[in-house]
Formats: structure tokens, C-alpha cells, sequence
């Protein structure tokens, strides 16, 4: 079975949908369990981790918003804004003269904040 990610808060609204009421019966109150338990599971599952491939020149140069990025050549974080880096010592670079992968979050068994 394939793994994809869903809009949890569109299937609770969803299932909210099928809520009884006022239930007036035992069948209508273990259904609302039933829904219950169902939103419980959602709202506590997991969530997965998303893989942590380098970052395409492409994807730092539409990056619109100011966003930290890892850098492995310097083994620390610099914000990228549409393909121009700052790294926390104030120096301005260019993604595309750049040697090294950028990455979301650095690779397994690096610094791991910010």
C-alpha cells in the first residue's frame, strides 16, 4: 500500500459530518464512539519525515520567502531568498557560483536546529 499524505483536518470535518446529534439509542451512541476513537487516531498518528534530498538550483531560486536551508560545504545554515544566500556571518552569495548540496534539514547525524 502506497504512502501519501492527506488533509487531516478535511477528513475530521468529514467525519464530524456523520456525527449524530443527540443519539437515542445505544447504536447511535457507540457510533459516535466509534467517530470518536476514528478522530482521536488521526489527530495522534504520526507523522512522517520527509526525505531530505539536496536542493535543486531550480528550488533555491523560486524560493520566494526568506528560508533557512543547510549547506553542506560550510556544514551550517544559511536563508536563502530566491537563490541569493546569507550566511550568518553576513556574507552574500549566489546559489549558482556555489559549490556543496543544500539540503531542508541537515543529513543524518548532523546539527539538527537552527
Amino acid at each position: 500500500m502506497a504512502v501519501r499524505p492527506i488533509d487531516a483536518v478535511q477528513v475530521l470535518h468529514n467525519i464530524n459530518l456523520h456525527r449524530r446529534p443527540t443519539p437515542v439509542s445505544e447504536f447511535e451512541s457507540g457510533f459516535n464512539d466509534g467517530l470518536n476513537q476514528a478522530m482521536w487516531e488521526i489527530t495522534h498518528a504520526p507523522t512522517l519525515t520527509q526525505p531530505n534530498e539536496p536542493l535543486t538550483l531550480e528550488k533555491l531560486e523560486n524560493m520566494e520567502d526568506t528560508t533557512p536551508v543547510w549547506w553542506d560545504q560550510i556544514n551550517s545554515w544559511v536563508l536563502v531568498y530566491k537563490g541569493n544566500l546569507t550566511t550568518w556571518s553576513g556574507k552574500h552569495l549566489y546559489a549558482k557560483g556555489c559549490n556543496g548540496k543544500f539540503y531542508r534539514r541537515p543529513p543524518e547525524g548532523e546539527e539538527e536546529t537552527p
